[in-house]
């Protein structure tokens, strides 16, 4: 899990985890000056693609592991909390 301070630290996980979504806080990027429009672009198209790439995932996942049993909507739900 991540170190106190990085973006998503155990603190962070634990917090969205007691108290739900609400409290992922407000996303922004890009308005840093060290970001670049490259930066921006990627964020944007990564951004776009959310929901494309959680269910890829969750295709992979079955693939590789099809005895794996889980509850794919939850695991889904946590992909989008995060991304």
């Amino acid at each position: 899990m991540g170190k106190k301070g990085d973006r998503f630290s155990d603190d962070k996980i634990i917090d969205i985890m007691q108290n739900g979504a609400a409290n992922t806080g407000t996303k922004s990027y890009g308005a840093d000056a060290a970001v670049t429009i490259n930066h921006k672009e990627a964020t944007d198209t990564l951004l776009s693609n959310r929901a494309f790439i959680i269910a890829e995932t969750t295709a992979y996942i079955a693939d590789q592991y099809p005895s794996l049993t889980y509850d794919v909507a939850s695991c889904e739900k946590r992909y989008w909390l995060f991304s």
